[in-house]
C-alpha cells in the first residue's frame, strides 16, 4: 500500500545521496569550497573587479543548469546554500560576484549572504527573489557600488519615416 508522505521523487533521492555524501564524511559544501577558494586565490593578482568576475565568470562557465539550488520556502527554513555543481541564472551571478568581491572562502561566504539576502539575513522572506529586488537591495546596501554600477538615464527619439 503506497504512502502519500507528500514527498516527490527528486526529494527522496536527493535526501539518498545527502545522506551517503555525510556517511563518508563529506560537508555538503566542501567541494564548493574548494573549487572557489582556488578561484578567489588565482583571481587576486586581478587588479578590477572586472578583470575578476571575468576570470571567475569563465572558469565556471560550462557548470550544469539547474533550478531550485536554493533550500528554503515560506514555510520551510531557509538554509545558506554554497555550492559550484549547479546553478540558476541567479545563483551564477551571485557566486561569481561574491567570489570577485572576496579574498578567502570565508569572505565569501559573507559576500554571497549580503548579495543574495537584503541585510544579510538567512530567511526566505529575505531572498533577493526576482531581479529587480536583487538590484535594488544591493545597490542600497552598496554591495554594488562605486562608477562600474552608476546607473545612467536616456532618452531615445524614434523616427518613423515612409518608405517607398
Amino acid at each position: 500500500m503506497p504512502i502519500d508522505s507528500g514527498l516527490s521523487r527528486r526529494h527522496i533521492l536527493r535526501i539518498l545521496a545527502g545522506g551517503a555524501a555525510l556517511a563518508a564524511g563529506a560537508r555538503p559544501s566542501e567541494a564548493g569550497e574548494a573549487r572557489i577558494g582556488r578561484l578567489i586565490g588565482e583571481a587576486k593578482t586581478l587588479p578590477t573587479i572586472a578583470q575578476r568576475i571575468d576570470f571567475i565568470s569563465g572558469a565556471l562557465r560550462g557548470t550544469t543548469y539547474q533550478g531550485y539550488t536554493l533550500i528554503g520556502g515560506p514555510r520551510r527554513p531557509e538554509q545558506f546554500v554554497v555550492r559550484d555543481d549547479a546553478f540558476d541564472c541567479v545563483t551564477f551571478c551571485e557566486t561569481v560576484l561574491a567570489a570577485a568581491r572576496a579574498r578567502d572562502t570565508a569572505e565569501f561566504e559573507t559576500a554571497l549572504r549580503e548579495i543574495r539576502y537584503r541585510n544579510g539575513i538567512v530567511n526566505w522572506f529575505e531572498r533577493n527573489h526576482y531581479f529587480f529586488e536583487w538590484g535594488q537591495h544591493n545597490v542600497a546596501n552598496k554591495t554594488c557600488a562605486g562608477s562600474a554600477w552608476t546607473a545612467r538615464s536616456t532618452w531615445k527619439r524614434w523616427s518613423i519615416r515612409k518608405r517607398g
